[in-house]
C-alpha cells in the first residue's frame, strides 16, 4: 500500500522486492539505530553501505523516496 507524504501530499510508491531486501539487509546488520546510520551514509554519500549490489538497491531507495521516506517506513511491516 503506497504512503502519503504529509509533508508534500505527495503519494509515494512501494520499493521493490529487491529494495526491501536490501533495507532488511542492512537494518540487520546495523541493528536498531540503523535508519539513522543509513540516513548518515546516505546524506554523505558514503559508498561503504554492503556489497555494490546493495549499494545500488539502497541509493535507488534514497533517490526514489528519500530521507524523510526512510523515518516513516516500518522494516518488520514491510511498509
Amino acid at each position: 500500500m503506497a504512503q502519503l507524504d504529509t509533508w508534500t501530499g505527495r503519494t509515494l510508491g512501494e520499493p521493490t522486492v529487491e529494495q526491501w531486501e536490501a533495507l532488511k539487509a542492512y537494518a540487520a546488520e546495523h541493528g536498531r539505530t540503523w535508519k539513522a546510520q543509513l540516513r548518515n551514509e546516505w546524506m554523505n554519500a558514503c559508498q561503504g553501505i554492503g556489497d555494490l549490489d546493495q549499494q545500488a538497491l539502497l541509493q535507488q531507495v534514497r533517490n526514489t523516496f528519500g530521507p524523510r521516506w526512510l523515518m516513516l517506513v516500518d522494516i518488520k511491516a514491510g511498509r
